[in-house]
């Protein structure tokens, strides 16, 4: 397994996990990704930026998360204070693993290679993330 920026060619494997990563929030009666997000265009557009990556065995995409460079819109306006200020911080947003493999502690190893490799960018001094207050898997 190994982690790469994904390429257009890997969408319709991303865009599946997504659509995992739906299914499995809805019977988890979770209203997180149950609307029209994400959506195509905003998975295109985070490959064509550089942004999503995927762990990976051979040709097969097992993971997606997109990691996005500050400032990221979603965190202009917050409900408190961020232990890092500026703009010296990433964000991890659309962290999901192919329902083919889940109970493999993928989603630990997808976060701790994205994790290996902010750490070879010393400028970066925080990683932020969040997810649905009723997504308990992801809260504990």
């Amino acid at each position: 397994m190994k982690l790469r920026r994904a390429e257009m060619k890997d969408l319709q494997q991303i865009e599946s996990i997504i659509q995992d990563g739906k299914q499995l929030l809805a019977a988890q009666h979770i209203d997180q990704w149950q609307g029209n997000y994400p959506n195509t265009n905003v998975l295109v557009d985070d490959i064509q930026n550089g942004r999503t990556m995927v762990l990976v065995d051979g040709y097969d995409v097992l993971g997606t998360a997109a990691v996005i460079p500050a400032p990221d819109e979603s965190y202009q306006e917050i409900d408190g204070q961020w232990l890092t200020a500026g703009n010296s911080y990433v964000a991890i947003h659309r962290v999901a693993v192919s329902s083919h493999h889940h109970g493999k502690g993928l989603s630990g190893k997808l976060l701790a290679a994205i994790f290996d490799e902010i750490d070879q960018h010393p400028a970066v001094k925080g990683v932020r993330i969040d997810t649905h207050p009723e997504n308990l898997a992801c809260n504990t």
